[in-house]
């Protein structure tokens, strides 16, 4: 019954290394999640969610231009948001305590 509900998720993991992009949606892919979108930054990514509806977003905090900080207040605060409230998940390497601050806020 759990997979069944897995096949149905759509998950959009945004990251701008290309390894860790393919990594996530492997891991995801192994775990019963069929459907995974990825793109390389966050403006690639809001205009994603403008074609797609997702379940939940994947993102990398450090990222050139419009990192997962500023994605994240993208999607939660902009009037023309496609999805204010879909579940986001920060993940980042050795972050301090400022980026899960940021990140939580």
């Amino acid at each position: 019954m759990m997979s069944e509900q897995l096949d149905k998720l759509r998950i959009l993991i945004v990251d701008s290394e290309q390894k860790m992009r393919s990594l996530t949606r492997d891991m995801l892919n192994e775990l019963g999640i069929p459907q995974v979108y990825t793109v390389g930054d966050g403006s690639r990514a809001y205009a994603e969610l403008r074609d797609r509806q997702f379940d939940i977003i994947i993102t990398e905090r450090r990222m050139e231009s419009v990192n997962g900080i500023d994605l994240t207040r993208m999607i939660r605060t902009a009037v023309d948001s496609p999805n204010p409230h879909v579940p986001i998940l920060m993940m980042t390497a050795a972050p301090s305590l400022h980026d899960v601050t940021e990140a939580r806020d």
